[in-house]
């Protein structure tokens, strides 16, 4: 006796058709998580000099490449916030990329301070890693590079 794939054939379609829509939901949705975390980040560090904040966000095991070369951890990343240099930042540029519970980030930071020898202005491309683990987004690395 010969089946006829029919039957199974429209449950695997409608199976494959009913997962698609929630599957570009939830990418949609982690992008606007993530999106969120970054500027949070921004503000955290830069703006309100929030380290509570910016303990949340950064994973314990954090870590950071610097524009300069050195590797900080997230202890090292909650002490540059008190350093009260920076007048203003703003990001542009941002792109998500996403792997599944993974999360690169890629985009510009411009910021602009002042020091002893005067005002200062940077444009840093970026790239942060994301990882979602029990429905939450944290920075698990970081790494900067100065455009000019």
């Amino acid at each position: 006796m010969i089946r006829h794939p029919a039957p199974w054939l429209a449950a695997a379609v409608w199976i494959a058709l009913s997962a698609g829509p929630s599957t570009a939901s939830n990418q949609s949705s982690d992008v606007a998580a993530v999106l969120k975390l970054e500027h949070a980040w921004l503000d955290a560090a830069s703006i309100h000099r929030n380290p509570k904040t910016l303990d949340r966000i950064l994973a314990p095991g954090f870590v950071d490449t610097a524009f300069d070369g050195r590797i900080r951890s997230k202890s090292d990343a909650l002490k540059v916030v008190a350093a009260p240099k920076v007048s203003h930042q703003s990001l542009s540029e941002l792109v998500v990329h996403l792997f599944g519970d993974t999360a690169v980030v890629t985009g510009i930071n411009d910021v602009t301070g002042a020091s002893s020898s005067g005002p200062w202005h940077v444009r840093i491309r970026f790239t942060d890693v994301f990882l979602k683990h029990s429905q939450t987004w944290r920075a698990i690395a970081a790494q900067e590079y100065v455009l000019d």
